[in-house]
Parts: C-alpha cells; sequence; structure tokens
C-alpha cells in the first residue's frame, strides 16, 4: 500500500503544478456556501434547503436533487425530520444512513401521491448521502462515488465490501490515507494553498477527496504501468490449457495476443525496465468450494517494447522458483507477492523510479533466527493473541510480516490454513491441565462390542502429538512405487487412467514426454495442468504444494498407496511445526511437562549433539522433541499467578514484553485516537497514558490497560461501553475493590461517596471502634448515563473539575 500511494501522490503533486485547468474550487464554496445558510429550526425549511444546497452542482444525481426538491414541496417538515436524524451525531453512523433510506423509501410513496406519478424515483444512495454528511461535517465525512471506492479497493488490493456497507468501507480507508500520507505532505498541503486561496484550504478531507477524483476519474487508472522497476505486470495466462503461449512467453519474450484488443493497450504501455510476472491464473473445487489459484512462472526485467502490442524482449531472472497463492489474495499483482516468497531476496531502490531485484537459490537462503522457545508477556489488552498467530505464520514460511493493518486478514488467513494442515496447534493452560493433557496418559474407553465394558487405552497429548507430527521418518518406496505407476500407465492400451478423488469425482490422467502426470478434468476430458513425482512427493510427506489440487493429488497417491503399496517410510520435508499455549503461566509447569522440560532445550532436541531420549511413562516408547518444533506461549502480567512461575520454565524461554503502546493505538485508530461527541473532543492517548501512569504509580507497570481496548471506540457510546465492560471491572480486579484507588485513578466523575440512606446501620453493641465505622465513607460508581465527554476529559485535564 505505501508504494502504490506514494507513486500515486507523486503524480498528484505533478497534476496540481501542471494542470491548474482542473480547478475543483467549486467543493470548497459549495460547502462554505451551505454553512452560511443552514439553519435546521428556521420557519421556511423549504428555502432555506434548497438555497444551502445551491451549489451542490454535479456532486449528486440529477434523479436526486429532482426527488428532494419535489419531497420539500409537499412534506417539508418530513424532510426536516429526516435531517435532523440524520446529523445526530449521537448516533451510529450505519444506524443514521439506514433509517434515512428507509424515510425515504416511505417518502418515496407519499411524493408518488401528491405528484400523481409512480414513476417518480428517489436515488437518495449512499453518493448522495455523503454530500448531505460532507456539508453538514467536512472534517469528517467524505465525498462519496462508486467509482472512487471501487477504484480506490482495486489500486489497494482490498476486498470491496458488499452494498450498504461500501461508504463505511470507503471512510475507513479515506481516513486511513489522509492520516499517513495526506497530512503528512507538505508538498501538497503547500500546492493547494497556492491554488485555492480563496477557500478553507485546510479541509483534510476535501484535498483527500480530491486526490481521489482526479487520480481515479480525470488520470487513466493504469497510469502505475508506466512508471519503471516498480510494478509487476503480471501477464495472466488465463487456466493451463494456455500452456503453449506461455512457454512462447517464457522462451522469447514474446505476447501472443489471442484474446482482445485491449492487451495490446496493455503491452504497448509496458516501458523498459519494468518488471513482469509470467503467471497462470484459474479457479478450481476444492471439496466443493471454489478457490482462486495463482501460479507465478517466472519473473524477468523488460529490455525492450517492440510498440506492436505483441512483442516484448525480456530478461528473464535466474534462480527464480515457482510457486503458487491460492485463495483472496490470489490474484494480487503487485511486485510484493514476488519478492516475498521465502526464496527470493529483493532490494529496491526508490531512485529515479530504479529498483534492482536480487534472486537466490532456496538453499542459498538463511533462516531467519526465531527463538524455538518464547513466551510473550504483559497487561491484558497488548495484542499478544494477535503476536502469536503472527510469528507461528511467520516462523512457518521463514520470513517477517509487516506490523501493518494491510497484512492482518491476510496473516489471519494463513494461519487457519496452517491449523488445518496440523502445522499450528494450539492448547490453553489451566489449572486441571495434567501430564496427561499434556504428553500422554490412561483414559478410559467404551467398548460397544463388548456389552459396553469401560475399557482404558494410552491416549496422546497435544505436545507428544505436534512431534509425532514433525518426527522425521527414515525409510523410503515413493520413488519405486511411482516408477511402477508410470510404466503401467506408459504400457497400458487405455489412453488414460481413471481416477477418483475422495469426493467420488471423476477425473483422469496420462504421462508426459517428461514422465509427469498430466491431468484432465470434467467429462470433456479438458488438460487441467500437470503433476510431477517431486511435487506428487512432498504432498504426500504434509507439504502443502498442491494449492487447491488437493482432490487429484489425493486421489493419485491413494491409487498407488492400494496398487503398488506405497507407504509412509519416507523422509517427509523439514516443515516448521508451532504449539501455542495461552495463558501458559496459569498451569502447574512441574506438572504439566513433567520430565520433558529438559527436553524443549535447543540443545536437548533430536539430532543435536547433546540429545536426549526418554522412555514415557504409559506407551513405554522412546521419545524426543525435534528440533522443528517451535513454542510460543501467551502470559497474562496482571495475573497473579505469574509471581509462581515455574524457575525452569523461565530457564528455558525467551521472554519478549508487550507494553501498552499508544502509537499502535493513534496508527491504527479510524480518527487518530479522537473522537467528539456534541463537538466535545476526548484524546483517547491522553486518557489512556493517564491511567496507566496512575496505575503504576499505585500497583506497578504489570498492571497497565491495553491500548487494543481503545482501537474499536469510535463513538462516545464505544467509550462508555469500554469504560464500563472492561476498563472498571479491570481496576475493581486490580484494586481488589478498593474504591478509594479506583477514585485516585478514575476521579469524582466515576467515584462517589455512597448517599447515607444507602448506608447501613450497625446493630446496637458496644464496640471500641463503633464511631470510626459510623464515621467512615463507603463509594459507588457514578451511573454510567451520567457520564458526558467532561466527565473523561477530567481524568487527564486537571483544569476540568467535576461536582464543584
Amino acid at each position: 500500500m505505501i508504494d502504490i500511494l506514494k507513486l500515486y501522490l507523486d503524480k498528484y503533486i505533478e497534476f496540481l503544478k501542471h494542470n491548474e485547468e482542473s480547478n475543483e474550487s467549486y467543493k470548497w464554496e459549495a460547502i462554505n456556501h451551505f454553512k452560511e445558510n443552514w439553519d435546521i429550526k428556521t420557519d421556511d425549511f423549504e428555502a432555506m434547503f434548497l438555497e444551502s444546497f445551491k451549489k451542490v452542482s454535479n456532486l449528486v444525481y440529477q434523479n436526486s436533487w429532482g426527488f428532494i426538491k419535489k419531497a420539500l414541496a409537499h412534506y417539508d417538515e418530513i424532510v426536516r425530520e429526516m435531517f435532523k436524524r440524520l446529523y445526530d451525531e449521537s448516533k451510529p453512523l450505519l444506524d443514521r444512513i439506514k433509517e434515512f433510506e428507509a424515510k425515504t423509501e416511505e417518502l418515496l410513496e407519499l411524493v408518488k401521491k401528491a405528484e400523481n406519478n409512480n414513476n417518480l424515483n428517489a436515488q437518495q444512495d449512499e453518493r448522495t448521502i455523503s454530500v448531505y454528511l460532507s456539508f453538514m461535517y467536512p472534517e469528517k465525512y467524505y465525498l462519496y462515488k462508486s467509482s472512487f471506492y471501487t477504484n480506490l479497493c482495486k489500486q489497494l488490493n482490498v476486498q470491496t465490501k458488499k452494498t450498504g456497507s461500501k461508504y463505511l468501507h470507503y471512510l475507513e480507508l479515506a481516513e486511513s490515507i489522509k492520516n499517513k500520507f495526506i497530512l503528512k505532505n507538505d508538498v501538497i498541503l503547500k500546492l493547494h494553498k497556492e491554488i485555492y486561496p480563496q477557500t478553507k484550504w485546510n479541509n483534510i478531507n476535501l484535498i483527500t477527496q480530491n486526490f481521489f477524483f482526479l487520480i481515479f476519474e480525470n488520470m487513466n487508472t493504469n497510469f502505475d504501468k508506466t512508471i519503471p522497476g516498480y510494478y509487476c505486470v503480471g501477464f495472466h495466462f488465463y487456466s493451463q490449457d494456455s500452456s503453449n503461449q506461455l512457454s512462447k512467453f517464457i522462451d522469447n519474450g514474446v505476447w501472443q495476443n489471442g484474446y482482445d484488443d485491449k492487451f495490446q493497450n496493455i503491452v504497448n504501455s509496458v516501458p523498459v525496465g519494468s518488471l513482469l510476472a509470467a503467471k497462470t491464473s484459474y479457479t478450481m473445487n476444492e471439496y466443493e468450494k471454489t478457490i482462486s489459484v495463482l501460479e507465478v512462472h517466472c519473473i524477468g526485467k523488460v529490455i525492450e517494447n517492440h510498440q506492436d502490442g505483441k512483442t516484448l524482449n525480456v530478461e528473464w531472472q535466474k534462480g527464480f522458483k515457482p510457486f503458487i497463492l491460492k485463495g483472496k489474495g490470489a490474484y494480487r499483482s503487485t511486485i510484493s507477492q514476488v519478492h516475498n516468497q521465502p526464496n527470493i531476496k529483493a532490494i529496491f531502490y526508490n531512485d529515479n523510479h530504479k529498483e534492482e531485484i536480487i534472486i537466490a537459490e532456496e538453499n542459498e537462503m538463511e533462516n531467519l533466527l526465531f527463538p524455538l522457545n518464547q513466551i510473550l508477556y504483559g497487561p491484558p489488552g497488548t495484542g499478544k493473541t494477535y503476536k502469536t498467530k503472527k510469528i507461528a505464520v511467520e516462523i512457518i514460511e521463514n520470513r517477517n510480516y509487516s506490523d501493518s493493518i494491510d497484512d492482518r486478514d491476510f496473516i489471519l488467513e494463513k494461519f487457519n490454513e496452517y491449523i488445518k494442515n496440523n502445522q499450528i496447534y494450539f492448547t490453553t493452560f489451566h489449572q486441571s491441565m495434567s501430564y496427561e493433557d499434556f504428553i500422554e496418559g490412561i483414559k478410559p474407553k467404551m467398548n460397544v462390542d463388548n456389552n459396553g465394558e469401560v475399557e482404558y487405552e494410552v491416549k496422546t497429548g497435544v505436545f507428544k502429538q505436534i512431534c509425532q507430527s514433525a518426527e522425521k521418518k527414515e525409510t523410503a518406496n515413493f520413488d519405486k512405487a511411482y516408477s511402477k505407476l508410470i510404466k503401467d500407465i506408459v504400457e497400458s492400451e487405455d489412453e488414460y487412467l481413471v481416477l477418483y478423488t475422495p469426493r467420488k469425482k471423476e477425473f483422469r490422467v496420462n504421462v508426459n514426454s517428461n514422465g509427469n502426470l498430466t491431468l484432465f478434468t470434467t467429462k470433456n476430458i479438458n488438460q487441467y495442468g500437470t503433476l510431477t513425482s517431486e511435487r506428487l512427493h512432498d504432498f504426500y510427506f504434509g507439504a502443502p504444494t498442491f494449492s487447491g489440487w488437493e482432490g487429484y493429488a489425493t486421489g493419485i497417491l491413494k491409487y498407488i498407496e492400494s496398487k503398488y503399496n506405497l507407504s509412509k517410510e519416507n523422509k517427509s520435508p523439514n516443515q516448521k511445526y508451532v504449539l501455542i499455549i495461552d495463558e501458559i503461566n496459569r498451569g502447574n509447569i512441574s506438572s504439566i511437562f513433567g520430565e520433558l522440560i529438559t527436553l524443549i532445550e535447543p540443545d536437548k532436541r533430536a539430532e543435536s549433539e547433546e540429545a536426549i531420549k526418554l522412555t514415557l511413562p504409559y506407551s513405554k516408547e522412546k521419545f524426543s522433541v525435534p528440533k522443528n518444533v517451535y513454542i510460543i506461549g501467551t502470559m497474562n502480567t496482571a495475573d497473579r499467578s505469574v509471581e509462581a512461575l515455574d524457575t525452569a520454565l523461565r530457564r528455558r524461554f525467551s521472554f519478549i514484553e508487550f507494553v501498552p503502546d499508544t502509537k499502535v493505538l493513534k496508527n491504527a485508530h479510524q480518527t487518530d485516537g479522537v473522537i467528539t461527541k456534541l463537538e466535545e473532543e476526548i484524546d483517547l492517548i491522553k486518557l489512556l497514558d493517564t491511567i496507566n501512569g496512575r496505575i503504576e504509580l499505585l500497583i506497578d507497570k504489570d498492571h497497565k490497560i491495553g491500548h487494543s481496548y481503545f482501537i474499536k471506540v469510535l463513538n462516545f457510546d464505544d467509550l462508555v461501553q469500554t469504560f464500563k465492560d472492561n476498563v472498571i471491572p479491570l481496576l475493581e480486579e486490580y484494586f481488589y475493590g478498593d474504591f478509594g484507588k479506583i477514585g485516585l485513578v478514575l476521579g469524582k466523575a466515576f467515584i462517589d461517596v455512597a448517599k447515607k440512606e444507602n448506608k447501613a446501620t450497625l446493630a446496637d453493641f458496644e464496640h471500641d471502634d463503633k464511631e470510626i465505622f459510623n464515621d467512615k465513607k463507603l463509594f459507588c460508581f457514578t451511573k454510567s448515563d451520567s457520564w458526558a465527554p467532561k466527565s473523561f476529559q477530567s481524568i487527564y485535564n486537571r483544569s476540568i473539575k467535576i461536582g464543584e
């Protein structure tokens, strides 16, 4: 996202410098005119409304404006009430939009009758509503157009939302771009001040929206392909039936234009120096689910463009290992999807749009250094749970992902894939967790074939299970069985071998000139692709080499198993496995790990110089911990059980601290950590910093409150709910119900002295401290409906006095 926005901003600056005739000042003027005339309480609402939106120009559709004028003529009070509700910032935006649309539909029927015209169309859609909102609150909302949103998502490789959610998604994207790019670009701000001196040029939302308009409406949205060295143009060969075209393109650098004329323009626009990726993309069914698949075969640099729409001379990079992507990100065409693969090193130089890419063979790559055993610790709400998922994926893929929001969904998707593939295991420690649950133990089992008598069996625990999955097997018969298969197919009189997927879907294979299997699908026997012996071998032993083709590969392997006695006795690929232990400090470590606590040390793992094997007590099996098993634990420092953390665990794990980070809150928050209620701003950054500073003073740093609780606080109602459901319960736990200390953290707005009538009267009994007890102050929380913006402001602003 950063690279592409940087290019667009540079292009936008050039556009502002040299295209002054595309002046957009009418938008600023229209909003200023609205602000000068709008008065919701005026007696003549119709006249006021029409004057306020007089300069709305082409910002709304003609039908939209035509309908609202007719509605005002007949039902101006209904329209007034609709706008009152639309502009009520105390309610969630989505609720207001839905209510406005619903009221519009009701109003449409009334106007049809009044106008005696059943062909009327209201068209008070997201674009029109965005104008209403932006005119009233130009610092908060953005002018919207469907093409803006679609192009923005396309350029950022972001999935568009469904109708009804698009505008809100557009607001999120626009806010992110404004905060991360527009506000930090002094050149753009200066140019706007020069070009639009007669307007309130510092309306950053309008500048951001203007940027979208000029880029996506007035300019060629494919201009990124005219800048050398930044983008992988990504020539697609749709479906594997295009293998002939693909081979010509790779071998000769020639694009055979066999589709339609639009590709000629693409080829002509590719400049010398650009990076290309030759790719095959298609869809296929995986367990009755359609998924997207993308194969990247090679990348290279354009050294000559003949401008004939067909011919590019390309120098292909050596050492590139093809790879497959599947799922939501499969059609991404930016170079990042190429250079982030584990067998590639890429270096980018942002100087005059030049770029250098260095490709390395996989066996030349050094493994990234991840601790075999690590614990993420910190107060609640600091992002430990998500971080474990991110680290687990990074360990398996031997790469680092960024902490940006853009990578989050992709990481979670990969995490779930590895869970299904049994490369990531997850468990939670608790006080009842035992060795028998974690390693192995004798568990009861009812034998239904023997009158329901109870039998006992040795049950494998999660840790032993992951170690067995990661363990290497030492003997082999795959090559022998596969060779027999190829020989029998070649010598057979039949053209194809007919096989079935696990879901009984029929497919066919035959042998190509390279001794690999060619796959044919559907009743029409369409050629679908090639399955090599190497990829079948790796897939059989657990490597995810067939993204989307699992059913076909499984069908072939099952056939080889039954026909040629194939068994898993080959050495499996050295995949990495990750065990995540949530709340690791809550379990009795000595009891759960037992004698195996020693085996997790790096130098005691299997194949190490000091490797140790122990005999398990129940199964009597020899057991060691493979060196490709990683353990990630999480620990909540606010939990009292941290103090009793086993010393043996401390010595064998790397500890990584997670602290509340208001920088993360500011970057991830939709409005930079500031929310507004009745024109009163509440600074969430100051609020959290102040609360945590006081907690550290009264207890310690381990009991602070995490930033993640506030990331999704987008309005005042969210803040009230977060305080009720998260902040106050945590403080009650931290201070054991000591309201006085909670009052020292939050202040008088949240803690009050209980009324006398609510105070208990002591029994008639002599006691030396009776008077002290009678005079003792009792405290209680104030009611949440009494909280106002000043209540929260008073936490970090001492000048605001409550109850005085």
